[in-house]
């Protein structure tokens, strides 16, 4: 069913070009896949046989620049720092049929690599898609982010349990039950969302949903945030095990930046 989306434009909307690899996503993935073919995270539908679904997910099983990973001794190297410009915004809440997701209305981005990526949406997916260490998390969130010429741009958070974390209360209170009931938050500090360390590991992957695109550029934040128990709750009593196992690296390089990232 379509959702009202009034303070979202055109561009965001609209269909994009994947940088890297030629095709036409959404830079909401779940909402368009969804649409193209029932697929899930378990059983005859779950990542096993994304691939098998439609000829236009094969990339799902031989891609060779696949998401998530495991991140285990990366490469340490000065980076640029990636820089965020968040700012308070209105956003609308939706229930995609795999993931609450947050849609941001325009005016938030990152700088990487000289280059700007609006903020387009953030979800999450639980248990972490990535590991590190060979640790995973409760939860992580992903921010999505396009450039003007289609790119895109994904910084990872991690989440791990403690404390109540007051700056997500706005989100994680207001989670919809139906996806044809989306919820609108007129005031979102997003950059209150983030830890202090910004410091991040830097790879080229893909979507980690179908139709699993590679040519993504992913930032997984060092630094983690803490939510408490009663938070977490909220989010796996909306989705659990949204999660792809990770893929083989085949040779990517991943590097971590040296920098404090402040």
């Amino acid at each position: 069913m379509p959702l009202k989306r009034s303070f979202l434009p055109a561009a965001v909307v609209a269909l994009v070009v994947v940088a890297g690899c030629g095709d036409e996503e959404d830079p909401r993935p779940e909402a368009k896949s969804s649409e193209a073919a029932h697929w899930s995270y378990e059983g005859a539908e779950g990542p096993a046989a994304w691939a098998s679904l439609t000829a236009d997910w094969a990339r799902c099983a031989d891609g060779s620049a696949q998401s998530p990973i495991a991140v285990e001794h990366p490469e340490d190297k000065p980076l640029p720092d990636l820089r965020f410009d968040y700012r308070t915004a209105r956003v609308e809440i939706e229930d995609t049929g795999h993931t609450e997701q947050v849609n941001v209305e325009p005016g938030s981005s990152i700088v990487l690599d000289n280059v700007t990526y609006g903020l387009v949406q953030f979800h999450y997916h639980a248990p972490s898609e990535h590991t590190v260490d060979g640790r995973s998390f409760p939860v992580e969130f992903h921010f999505v982010h396009k450039a003007a010429g289609g790119a895109l741009a994904v910084v990872g958070l991690l989440v791990k349990e403690g404390r109540d974390n007051p700056a997500w209360a706005p989100i994680l209170e207001h989670l919809p039950n139906r996806a044809d009931e989306p919820v609108t938050v007129d005031s979102l500090d997003l950059k209150a969302l983030f830890p202090r360390d910004l410091a991040t590991t830097r790879y080229e992957g893909s979507l980690t949903t179908p139709p699993c695109s590679e040519g993504v550029h992913w930032n997984l934040l060092g630094g983690m945030i803490e939510l408490s128990q009663a938070q977490l709750s909220l989010l796996t009593g909306h989705y659990d095990h949204n999660n792809r196992p990770v893929q083989p690296l085949k040779g990517r390089p991943v590097v971590h930046d040296s920098t404090n990232g402040d």
